[in-house]
This record gives C-alpha cells, sequence and structure tokens, in this order.
C-alpha cells in the first residue's frame, strides 16, 4: 500500500509536506508534523498541489505530481491514476517506464524544463 500524502508551495516559496485540507474560510491549508510531532498548519498555494505518487526515480527521490523527469516526461494526475506525459502523448506511470530516469525539476519551479 502507498503512502497518501501531498506537497505544495507556501507563499514564502518553501516546500510542505504532509495533508491537504481547505479551512472554513476557503483557505488551501497543509497539515503536517515538525520534528518534535507538533501539528503544524501552513497555508500553501493550490496551483502547487501535487500528490505523493507512491513510487521513487533511479536516486531514491519520492516523485510527486508535476515532477519532470531527466527525458522530458512531466507527471500528471489523469482521470483514476498518474501518467507520464511528453510530446508523443500519455502513458501510465508504471516502475518499469521510469526505470533508469531521474527527476530533475518540477512545473512550479522549472517551467524552462516544459519545453
Amino acid at each position: 500500500m502507498r503512502e497518501i500524502k501531498f506537497r505544495a508551495l507556501t507563499p514564502s516559496g518553501r516546500w510542505v509536506y504532509g495533508s491537504i485540507l481547505i479551512d472554513p474560510y476557503g483557505t488551501t491549508m497543509m497539515v503536517y508534523f515538525d520534528r518534535y510531532r507538533t501539528e503544524i498548519w501552513a497555508e500553501v498555494t493550490p496551483e502547487t498541489v501535487g500528490q505523493f505518487t507512491g513510487l521513487t526515480d533511479e536516486n531514491g527521490v519520492e516523485i510527486y505530481e508535476g515532477d519532470v523527469f531527466d527525458n522530458g516526461d512531466v507527471v500528471v494526475w489523469q482521470d483514476c491514476g498518474f501518467v507520464l506525459q511528453n510530446k508523443l502523448g500519455k502513458f501510465p506511470l508504471w516502475e518499469s517506464n521510469i526505470e533508469g530516469a531521474a527527476v530533475v525539476g518540477n512545473i512550479y519551479e522549472n517551467k524552462e524544463l516544459l519545453k
């Protein structure tokens, strides 16, 4: 079973990882715990929320929705699952499809990777 978690950028540009919720005022928040197990709520930019795929790249880096691989593939959510999107189309995100590939950035911080 894969771990269900998310990442998102705060308005100050810091990545936070945890659970997503929308507060009663409509603000998108990330709830996570610091190293002392203190619960922290942080406002995040909704457009940057990405879910963990349950997979890691060749370097052990966790793969999230919005990540870009060194071959130009981008991880996106479509219908009921994660897919790799590139110039040729969309393909299922399977471990065998990413063997030897490394995450080099993401679509939020590295727009230049989307050529």
